[in-house]
């Protein structure tokens, strides 16, 4: 039993450390990275007010979404008017002490899933479906819905279609 217990040890070791920092599995993981990574580094930004410094919420999102969206994400740099004038993870035009409530699945097959993300951002809270597909890489996020069931539902990809993107 010990050469068994020893020998998982050493195995452990020697997994590749690809391994180790894989991306994670389940739709509400991914979402749960992708809104706590940013939030947290919003929250440990500069409260002087600057900018220049903080992430950018299209590349937040591109580097978890599918290769279509980021690729869609990406030729908002170049255009001339802004298609996204607008922070979509944030629901607010400013942020303080953002908290991420929970991120659940709200469905999921096996080739799709809709995460529901529930925020906070000044005691406001906010909802937010998030849609996944399964791609060769994992799960990927699809689109964006703020407000879902609300009257001014937003949706990430029909701003982008607006955009001409």
């Amino acid at each position: 039993m010990k050469l068994l217990v020893g020998f998982l040890a050493l195995l452990s070791f020697a997994l590749p450390a690809s391994a180790a920092d894989a991306a994670p599995a389940t739709p509400d993981a991914i979402v749960t990275e992708m809104y706590q990574t940013y939030y947290d580094a919003l929250n440990a930004g500069d409260v002087s007010g600057a900018t220049e410094n903080l992430p950018n919420c299209v590349d937040q999102t591109a580097k978890y979404a599918t290769p279509e969206l980021a690729a869609r994400l990406k030729k908002t740099e170049s255009v001339d008017d802004p298609v996204i004038d607008f922070d979509f993870l944030v629901n607010g035009q400013d942020y303080k002490d953002l908290k991420l409530i929970s991120a659940k699945v709200k469905s999921e097959t096996a080739d799709a899933a809709t995460v529901r993300v529930e925020s906070q951002n000044f005691d406001t809270k906010s909802v937010t479906d998030v849609l996944l597909k399964k791609t060769a890489a994992g799960w990927k996020v699809a689109d964006l819905i703020l407000g879902p069931g609300e009257a001014e539902t937003i949706s990430l990809d029909a701003i982008l279609k607006e955009g001409g993107l």
